[in-house]
C-alpha cells in the first residue's frame, strides 16, 4: 500500500519560492567587487607612474638638446661647466639642472662636448639625459680645414 502525501503536507521551504539573495551570496559578491577594485586601483597607479616617467624623459631630452644647441651656438666651449640651474625650463614642478663637460677626442682637431640635463630631487635617475657632440677644438678653424679639404 502506497502512502501519498497531500499537497498541504509539503514542507514549508518547498512551498515558498525563493526571492532575493542570501547573505552568503551578498558577501561573496562584495568580496569579488572589492578585489576587482583593488586590482584596478593598482593598475591606475602604475599608469600614472609610467606617464610621469615618460613626461620627465621627454622633457629632459628636449631641454638637453636645446641647451646643447644654445651652448654651441654661442661659441665653442673650452672649459667644462659645473651644475647650474636651467632657468629657461618651462616646468614649474621640477627644478632642472644642467652641466657641460669638454674632453679631447680621438681626433686631435675635435673636442667632445657632453651636456647633461636632469631634474633635481627624487626623479634624477629617471630624468637624466646626456647628449654629446664633436666640435672643432679651435673656433677659428674652418670646416673645410677640419674635413681635410683646402682652405679658401
Amino acid at each position: 500500500m502506497k502512502f501519498v502525501r497531500p499537497q498541504s503536507c509539503l514542507r514549508q521551504d518547498q512551498q515558498i519560492k525563493r526571492r532575493g539573495l542570501t547573505l552568503l551570496e551578498m558577501l561573496l559578491a562584495a568580496a569579488i567587487l572589492a578585489m576587482s577594485l583593488a586590482v584596478l586601483a593598482r593598475q591606475n597607479g602604475v599608469g600614472v607612474r609610467a606617464a610621469l616617467r615618460s613626461q620627465l624623459e621627454t622633457e629632459s631630452a628636449v631641454l638637453c638638446q636645446s641647451q646643447l644647441n644654445r651652448l654651441l651656438s654661442e661659441k665653442t666651449p673650452t672649459d667644462s661647466i659645473a651644475e647650474r640651474p636651467l632657468t629657461e625650463a618651462g616646468s614649474k614642478s621640477h627644478r632642472w639642472m644642467w652641466s657641460a663637460q669638454v674632453e679631447p677626442s680621438s681626433v686631435p682637431e675635435l673636442r667632445l662636448v657632453t651636456v647633461t640635463v636632469f631634474a633635481e630631487g627624487m626623479h634624477r635617475e629617471i630624468s637624466t639625459v646626456k647628449l654629446s657632440r664633436l666640435v672643432p677644438a679651435f673656433p677659428e678653424a674652418s670646416p673645410q680645414r677640419i674635413a681635410g679639404g683646402r682652405s679658401r
